[in-house]
């Protein structure tokens, strides 16, 4: 965990939003989350329903994030793993 006063390198929305992501294999994965101004966030293609009974747990009983966990992640939004 990072102290709380960590110093953090951060790049403007503006700068990431519509930037085509890729594999180091070269492969077009998607692309960045556009910003939603009036929203004063980000949207997602995600419905609420799905979301809410994706995995998860209580902040004092976190995961260790093993690939067994990353696995059963990705199975549940149906996107693969890496």
């Amino acid at each position: 965990m990072l102290a709380p006063n960590a110093p953090y390198n951060v790049i403007s929305s503006d700068q990431v939003e519509g930037t085509k992501v890729y594999n180091a294999q070269g492969d077009k994965l998607g692309s960045m989350l556009t910003y939603d101004t009036s929203r004063d966030g980000y949207v997602v293609p995600l419905d609420k329903a799905v979301l809410e009974r994706a995995p998860h747990y209580a902040e004092c009983n976190a995961p260790a994030y093993t690939d067994e966990y990353g696995r059963k992640v990705h199975d549940y939004y149906g996107t693969s793993w890496y």
